[in-house]
């Protein structure tokens, strides 16, 4: 009597591959996830411990940048509500997102070498792999920095508000922005060196984003640690930031080769994307960055001509009266004038 395998369920598909992504790797490609870790650890933990622990340094920072000293007794508090707006998980995914997002764009070198030796070793993929020039895997990366700064820009301007539903849709949008980020971050190598472009690749999880998601889901979950660290030691919050950042990301890496290699053929069945669309994709999109950019600058320009204003020195200059007494002819006829 044949028993017939039920097929895995979506979740299965994603934490098998994560939990198994480390096997049958050389200790070659170990060492390189070693020093790629390490380099996420000091670009991403630094940016995390800057955005989070050393928040209430960047409340007195421009405290003391916006308002006169003798100010500071109310308006740090004044400071403080007009950050903690911000709703927390927002905080914290934005600056997980940018510490991502800073790492994309100067480690993504070793993360194509090391993506290259998980497909190769593990024999993914049966076509040889016809990489783009480094220029343009730099080129893409850009593409997916205009994609994420748009889409950050609108979540902050929707959480930033009292309306308690407003912050907590953003904060849903945020988490699910950061999993897709991170997704397309570490699953688009494998498909980029197919001659895959970044629509193509956006297109395909758009089509069917869940298993993706799921796996941007599961290895960002560890930043969340961050937030308990507040009340542990500067050292062992630290080493918490650095591990919940760094190595979700290295073995993203991993993770997220194997991931692809059986996503690769429907990205590749996506064909290039129709011209129009592309003008009226990459149009909306750099409007909104370029829109959001002019708003901020604007912003920033208005609080530091203000913060001038605010602090300076003002006094009544005494030398600037003059007092005109009235003459002789007053004083005859009875009118005096003290001007």
């Amino acid at each position: 009597m044949k028993s017939t395998q039920e097929p895995a369920g979506m979740l299965e598909q994603v934490v098998v591959p994560v939990l198994r992504a480390g096997r049958g790797l050389s200790l070659r490609t170990w060492g390189l996830t070693l020093v790629y870790l390490l380099l996420a650890a000091s670009l991403v933990g630094l940016v995390a411990y800057l955005g989070l622990r050393g928040r209430p340094a960047l409340i007195d920072a421009f405290n003391a940048y916006l308002f006169p000293e003798t100010w500071h007794g109310f308006s740090s508090r004044l400071v403080a509500l007009i950050l903690e707006r911000v709703p927390p998980a927002l905080w914290v995914n934005g600056v997980v997102l940018i510490g991502l997002q800073l790492a994309a764009l100067t480690l993504f070198p070793l993360k194509e070498f090391i993506s290259l030796a998980v497909e190769r070793e593990r024999q993914l993929v049966e076509v040889e792999p016809d990489e783009f020039p480094l220029w343009r895997q730099g080129f893409e990366e850009a593409k997916l920095l205009v994609v994420n700064i748009a889409l950050g820009g609108l979540i902050l301007w929707l959480g930033y508000s009292t309306s308690s539903w407003r912050r907590e849709l953003a904060s849903v949008l945020s988490h699910v922005h950061l999993a897709a980020f991170f997704a397309v971050d570490f699953m688009a190598p494998l498909a980029q060196r197919h001659r895959a472009s970044v629509e193509q690749i956006l297109l395909a999880f758009a089509k069917r984003p869940i298993r993706p998601l799921l796996f941007g889901l599961l290895l960002t979950a560890p930043s969340t640690l961050i937030t308990h660290a507040d009340g542990q030691s500067r050292i062992t919050a630290v080493l918490i930031i650095f591990a919940a950042n760094a190595v979700p990301m290295a073995w993203g890496v991993l993770a997220g080769t194997r991931l692809m290699s059986a996503e690769l053929s429907r990205v590749q069945a996506i064909h290039a994307v129709r011209r129009s669309r592309l003008v009226v994709f990459w149009s909306v999109a750099g409007l909104l960055v370029v829109s959001q950019t002019a708003i901020v600058g604007a912003l920033a320009s208005s609080i530091h001509a203000k913060s001038q204003v605010l602090k300076c020195d003002y006094s009544l200059p005494m030398d600037g009266f003059r007092v005109d007494t009235p003459n002789w002819i007053a004083l005859m006829t009875g009118k005096l004038e003290l001007s």
